[in-house]
Order: C-alpha cells, then structure tokens, then sequence
C-alpha cells in the first residue's frame, strides 16, 4: 500500500497502510500468546533457542511498527515507511525461523 501510495502521489493508500499497521499490531497480542503457549511446551533446547530467536525478532518488529505507526500519525510519513519495511525484513527472516520450527523440526505438531 505504500509502494500505492507513494506512485500516486499520497492520497487514501497512505492511510490504508496506517490503518492495516495498526490492526497488525492490535492482533500480535493473540499471535504473540499463542507463540507463547507452545514455547512453553518445547523441551529441545535448541528449538527452545530458535523459539527464542523468533519471539525476540518478532517483538523488535512490532517495536518498529509501533513506531512507525506513530510517525504516521505525526505526518512523518518518510520515516514511517523506512520503518516499516526494516519491521517487514525483521519479520521475512522471523516467519523462516517460525516456518522452520513447524515444518522442519515439527514443533507444535501434533
């Protein structure tokens, strides 16, 4: 949305982007305790330290979010968008540790 946003000269993709950042972060409260519980379940402590890994990871992303999403609100929106595509790098390589976690090592599965 922002790419959208930023080729049409500002306008309602800008604030779409706002709008789907700030749901984002309102729903990784539910992703973050669901991580959470099944963390807690692991007994490997390897995969416990990749679990780790991807909680951290995932937490500073949210950070740069949140701060985007601020920015935003303050009409910094050049500095919020540089944010949130470092927030979207950050997640790219969390959601390969998580992927790895699942479908590699089998964590959670039942």
């Amino acid at each position: 949305l922002d790419m959208v946003d930023m080729a049409s000269q500002g306008g309602e993709m800008g604030k779409a982007a706002q709008t789907c950042i700030g749901l984002g972060i309102l729903t990784s409260v539910a992703a973050a305790a669901t991580g959470a519980t099944q963390w807690y379940g692991m007994r490997d402590p390897a995969l416990r330290r990749v679990g780790l890994t991807h909680a951290a990871m995932n937490s500073f992303a949210l950070g740069l979010y949140g701060a985007s999403y601020l920015l935003r609100k303050a009409d910094r929106k050049k500095i919020g968008r540089g944010l949130a595509l470092l927030g979207l790098a950050v997640l790219t390589y969390s959601g390969y540790l998580g992927g790895h976690m699942v479908y590699k090592r089998r964590a959670g599965v039942d």
